[in-house]
Protein backbone atom coordinates (compact mmCIF):
# COMPACT_ATOMS: atom_id res chain seq x y z
CA UNK A 1 0.00 0.00 0.00
CA UNK A 2 3.02 2.19 0.21
CA UNK A 3 3.07 3.09 -3.44
CA UNK A 4 -0.73 3.94 -2.94
CA UNK A 5 0.11 6.82 -0.37
CA UNK A 6 3.22 7.70 -2.73
CA UNK A 7 1.29 8.35 -5.84
CA UNK A 8 -1.19 10.25 -3.92
CA UNK A 9 0.97 12.66 -2.48
CA UNK A 10 2.68 13.04 -5.44
CA UNK A 11 -1.33 14.07 -6.84
CA UNK A 12 -2.10 16.54 -3.94
CA UNK A 13 1.55 18.04 -4.73
CA UNK A 14 0.56 18.63 -8.30
CA UNK A 15 -2.66 20.02 -7.32
CA UNK A 16 -0.94 22.45 -4.98
CA UNK A 17 1.61 23.53 -7.10
CA UNK A 18 -1.16 24.34 -9.83
CA UNK A 19 -3.10 26.19 -7.52
CA UNK A 20 0.36 28.35 -6.55
CA UNK A 21 1.21 28.72 -9.90
CA UNK A 22 -2.51 30.29 -10.54
CA UNK A 23 -2.49 32.75 -8.19
CA UNK A 24 0.90 34.25 -9.78
CA UNK A 25 0.65 37.33 -11.99
CA UNK A 26 0.47 37.80 -16.09
CA UNK A 27 1.78 41.19 -16.60
CA UNK A 28 1.67 43.06 -19.62
CA UNK A 29 3.51 46.58 -20.75
CA UNK A 30 2.20 48.40 -23.51
CA UNK A 31 4.98 51.45 -24.28
CA UNK A 32 3.12 53.98 -27.47
CA UNK A 33 5.28 56.59 -28.57
CA UNK A 34 5.06 59.46 -31.29
CA UNK A 35 7.98 61.50 -32.40
CA UNK A 36 7.68 63.90 -35.51
CA UNK A 37 7.32 60.93 -38.27
CA UNK A 38 8.53 57.87 -36.01
CA UNK A 39 5.48 55.64 -34.45
CA UNK A 40 6.76 52.88 -32.41
CA UNK A 41 4.55 50.42 -30.44
CA UNK A 42 5.61 47.77 -27.81
CA UNK A 43 3.92 44.92 -26.30
CA UNK A 44 5.74 42.89 -23.54
CA UNK A 45 4.28 39.97 -21.84
CA UNK A 46 5.59 38.13 -19.19
CA UNK A 47 4.24 35.35 -16.91
CA UNK A 48 5.46 32.53 -14.07
CA UNK A 49 7.95 35.09 -12.67
CA UNK A 50 9.59 36.46 -15.55
CA UNK A 51 10.41 32.90 -17.04
CA UNK A 52 8.06 32.87 -19.95
CA UNK A 53 8.23 36.55 -21.66
CA UNK A 54 7.80 37.55 -25.00
CA UNK A 55 8.01 40.91 -26.76
CA UNK A 56 5.35 42.39 -30.13
CA UNK A 57 7.22 45.45 -31.28
CA UNK A 58 5.74 47.58 -34.04
CA UNK A 59 8.31 49.81 -34.99
CA UNK A 60 6.64 51.27 -38.38
CA UNK A 61 3.08 52.92 -39.29
CA UNK A 62 3.05 54.22 -42.59
CA UNK A 63 0.56 55.64 -44.70
CA UNK A 64 0.53 53.95 -48.09
CA UNK A 65 -3.05 55.30 -50.43
CA UNK A 66 -6.33 55.48 -49.41
CA UNK A 67 -7.15 52.04 -51.24
CA UNK A 68 -4.52 50.36 -49.51
CA UNK A 69 -4.61 52.25 -45.84
CA UNK A 70 -1.85 51.82 -43.22
CA UNK A 71 0.94 49.57 -43.32
CA UNK A 72 1.93 48.22 -40.33
CA UNK A 73 4.95 46.35 -39.67
CA UNK A 74 5.16 43.67 -36.81
CA UNK A 75 8.28 41.90 -34.91
CA UNK A 76 7.81 39.36 -32.30
CA UNK A 77 10.66 38.22 -30.22
CA UNK A 78 11.07 35.62 -27.34
CA UNK A 79 13.11 37.61 -25.15
CA UNK A 80 14.03 34.45 -22.97
CA UNK A 81 15.90 32.92 -26.31
CA UNK A 82 16.57 36.68 -27.40
CA UNK A 83 15.63 35.42 -30.61
CA UNK A 84 12.70 36.74 -33.58
CA UNK A 85 9.82 34.07 -33.46
CA UNK A 86 8.38 35.91 -36.51
CA UNK A 87 7.74 39.32 -38.42
CA UNK A 88 4.48 40.22 -40.45
CA UNK A 89 3.64 42.71 -42.45
CA UNK A 90 -0.33 43.85 -42.63
CA UNK A 91 -2.36 46.84 -43.96
CA UNK A 92 -5.48 48.34 -42.25
CA UNK A 93 -7.83 50.27 -44.27
CA UNK A 94 -11.52 51.75 -44.05
CA UNK A 95 -12.68 48.19 -45.08
CA UNK A 96 -10.87 46.64 -42.12
CA UNK A 97 -12.13 48.47 -39.57
CA UNK A 98 -15.59 48.24 -40.77
CA UNK A 99 -15.18 44.83 -41.05
CA UNK A 100 -13.77 44.13 -37.21
CA UNK A 101 -16.62 46.91 -36.32
CA UNK A 102 -19.46 44.37 -37.66
CA UNK A 103 -17.77 41.02 -36.28
CA UNK A 104 -17.66 43.05 -32.97
CA UNK A 105 -21.60 43.34 -32.91
CA UNK A 106 -22.27 40.12 -34.10
CA UNK A 107 -19.61 38.82 -31.43
CA UNK A 108 -21.73 41.19 -28.61
CA UNK A 109 -25.42 40.37 -29.75
CA UNK A 110 -24.55 36.59 -29.91
CA UNK A 111 -23.52 36.64 -26.22
CA UNK A 112 -25.22 36.90 -23.36
CA UNK A 113 -24.38 39.65 -20.69
CA UNK A 114 -21.31 40.21 -22.27
CA UNK A 115 -21.06 43.84 -20.54
CA UNK A 116 -20.92 42.44 -17.18
CA UNK A 117 -18.16 39.47 -18.03
CA UNK A 118 -16.11 42.21 -19.65
CA UNK A 119 -16.53 44.27 -16.04
CA UNK A 120 -16.26 41.43 -14.18
CA UNK A 121 -12.56 40.39 -15.83
CA UNK A 122 -11.57 44.46 -15.54
CA UNK A 123 -12.17 44.44 -11.63
CA UNK A 124 -9.48 41.99 -11.36
CA UNK A 125 -7.09 43.91 -13.50
CA UNK A 126 -4.66 45.80 -11.76
CA UNK A 127 -2.91 49.08 -13.25
CA UNK A 128 0.57 49.41 -11.59
CA UNK A 129 1.98 52.16 -13.69
CA UNK A 130 0.27 54.55 -15.77
CA UNK A 131 2.24 57.54 -17.47
CA UNK A 132 0.77 59.73 -20.09
CA UNK A 133 3.06 62.65 -21.77
CA UNK A 134 1.78 65.04 -24.35
CA UNK A 135 3.73 67.98 -26.21
CA UNK A 136 1.80 69.41 -29.07
CA UNK A 137 1.87 73.14 -30.88
CA UNK A 138 0.01 73.90 -33.67
CA UNK A 139 1.67 77.91 -34.23
CA UNK A 140 -0.41 79.69 -32.88
CA UNK A 141 -0.14 80.68 -28.87
CA UNK A 142 -4.08 80.82 -28.12
CA UNK A 143 -5.11 77.96 -30.27
CA UNK A 144 -2.31 76.38 -28.56
CA UNK A 145 -3.56 76.88 -25.28
CA UNK A 146 -7.33 75.94 -26.48
CA UNK A 147 -6.12 72.37 -27.93
CA UNK A 148 -3.84 71.66 -24.57
CA UNK A 149 -7.38 72.17 -22.51
CA UNK A 150 -9.32 69.91 -24.79
CA UNK A 151 -6.84 67.10 -24.50
CA UNK A 152 -6.71 67.32 -20.58
CA UNK A 153 -10.54 66.93 -20.86
CA UNK A 154 -10.24 63.98 -23.29
CA UNK A 155 -6.99 62.77 -21.29
CA UNK A 156 -9.42 62.74 -17.21
CA UNK A 157 -12.65 61.39 -19.17
CA UNK A 158 -10.68 58.20 -20.63
CA UNK A 159 -9.16 57.66 -17.34
CA UNK A 160 -12.53 58.22 -15.15
CA UNK A 161 -13.90 55.44 -17.42
CA UNK A 162 -11.50 53.03 -17.37
CA UNK A 163 -10.45 53.10 -13.66
CA UNK A 164 -13.57 53.08 -12.70
CA UNK A 165 -13.61 49.16 -13.29
CA UNK A 166 -9.69 48.50 -13.10
CA UNK A 167 -7.62 48.60 -9.81
CA UNK A 168 -5.13 51.32 -9.54
CA UNK A 169 -2.01 50.92 -7.60
CA UNK A 170 -0.94 54.62 -7.49
CA UNK A 171 -1.82 57.96 -9.03
CA UNK A 172 -1.36 58.07 -12.88
CA UNK A 173 1.21 60.89 -14.52
CA UNK A 174 -0.41 62.69 -16.78
CA UNK A 175 1.06 65.75 -18.19
CA UNK A 176 0.28 67.82 -21.56
CA UNK A 177 3.11 70.79 -22.41
CA UNK A 178 2.03 73.13 -24.79
CA UNK A 179 5.02 74.38 -27.47
CA UNK A 180 3.94 77.70 -28.26
CA UNK A 181 4.88 79.46 -31.70
CA UNK A 182 5.71 75.31 -32.92
CA UNK A 183 3.91 73.18 -35.23
CA UNK A 184 4.64 69.90 -33.50
CA UNK A 185 3.23 67.11 -32.02
CA UNK A 186 4.53 63.97 -29.25
CA UNK A 187 3.10 61.85 -27.29
CA UNK A 188 4.10 58.79 -25.13
CA UNK A 189 2.30 56.22 -23.28
CA UNK A 190 3.14 53.39 -20.75
CA UNK A 191 0.91 51.50 -19.25
CA UNK A 192 1.69 48.23 -17.14
CA UNK A 193 -1.31 45.87 -16.52
CA UNK A 194 -1.17 42.78 -14.42
CA UNK A 195 -3.92 39.86 -13.64
CA UNK A 196 -3.49 36.60 -11.65
CA UNK A 197 -3.75 33.28 -13.66
CA UNK A 198 -7.02 32.30 -11.83
CA UNK A 199 -9.00 34.94 -12.55
CA UNK A 200 -7.96 34.38 -16.33
CA UNK A 201 -8.98 30.46 -15.81
CA UNK A 202 -12.15 31.65 -14.32
CA UNK A 203 -12.94 34.59 -17.11
CA UNK A 204 -12.36 31.78 -19.86
CA UNK A 205 -14.93 29.43 -17.92
CA UNK A 206 -17.63 32.60 -17.73
CA UNK A 207 -17.37 33.36 -21.31
CA UNK A 208 -17.54 29.84 -22.41
CA UNK A 209 -21.08 29.78 -19.74
CA UNK A 210 -22.21 32.72 -21.08
CA UNK A 211 -21.91 31.41 -24.94
CA UNK A 212 -23.34 27.77 -24.28
CA UNK A 213 -26.27 29.99 -22.58
CA UNK A 214 -26.81 32.29 -25.39
CA UNK A 215 -28.28 30.46 -28.97
CA UNK A 216 -25.72 30.07 -31.98
CA UNK A 217 -22.95 32.14 -29.72
CA UNK A 218 -19.99 29.55 -29.72
CA UNK A 219 -20.78 28.83 -33.15
CA UNK A 220 -20.68 32.57 -34.16
CA UNK A 221 -17.49 32.89 -32.01
CA UNK A 222 -16.00 29.90 -33.63
CA UNK A 223 -16.64 30.80 -37.30
CA UNK A 224 -15.68 34.64 -36.67
CA UNK A 225 -12.26 33.25 -35.27
CA UNK A 226 -11.33 30.93 -37.85
CA UNK A 227 -11.67 33.76 -40.28
CA UNK A 228 -9.41 35.74 -38.81
CA UNK A 229 -6.91 33.35 -38.24
CA UNK A 230 -7.29 32.78 -41.76
CA UNK A 231 -6.66 35.95 -43.06
CA UNK A 232 -3.70 36.80 -40.93
CA UNK A 233 -2.00 33.51 -42.25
Amino acid sequence: MGWLWWIIGIIVGLILLLFALSWTYVEGKVHIRREKKNDSLTFEFKALFGLIRHEFDIPVVELINMNQGVEVKSKEENTNKKQTVGKKKRFYNFRTIQKSLYNFQKLYHQTRGLNRWLKQTLSNVECRNFYWDTRIGIGDAPDTAMLVGAIWAVKTTLLGWLFRYIQLEKPPKLSVSPQYNQLTYSTELLITLRIRIFYILLSRWRLILRLMQSKGGMRTWKRIFRKNRKAAA
